[in-house]
């Protein structure tokens, strides 16, 4: 369901690392809008509780107009809910293994951060150097 962040009402008690603003679309043309999605709030909180460290969140929804202008595919899991998180401060390795234990199904590997979110399940690296930072850590790790 499509909501305003600050129309949305939420549950600091169950997702008390995350706000709905931080989850919303970041752009000028909708003023903050945010899919709200339970499952994918519970499973990045998951995530945070797995890692226990803070979860950057680079990108989380975004509206048609946000994703066509930073080049997002048409179907992208961001016009729903899906989690660009950074790197920096975390053990990749930590970092995808939490991923899969949390839940995350769709599973992009970059260079400066990690994409996540429920769809179905795939896995695929960025471009430039995602495959030369995330090939050696791929070891052991199911997706």
């Amino acid at each position: 369901m499509l909501v305003q962040y600050d129309k949305a009402k939420w549950d600091y008690d169950r997702w008390p690392n995350f706000t709905p603003k931080e989850l919303s679309c970041m752009c000028k043309f909708c003023r903050g809008e945010l899919y709200f999605d339970e499952q994918s709030f519970d499973a990045i909180q998951m995530l945070r509780h797995l890692v226990e460290r803070v979860v950057f969140i680079n990108s989380g929804h975004r509206c048609i107009a946000h994703n066509k202008l930073v080049g997002g595919v048409k179907q992208s899991e961001h016009l729903k809910m899906a989690f660009d998180v950074a790197l920096a401060g975390h053990v990749h390795k930590n970092l995808l293994k939490s991923a899969v234990q949390a839940g995350f199904t769709g599973i992009g590997l970059y260079s400066t951060f990690i994409h996540l979110d429920l769809g179905r399940k795939r896995h695929w690296f960025g471009g430039g150097s995602a495959p030369q930072i995330w090939i050696p850590v791929l070891n052991g790790v199911n997706l």
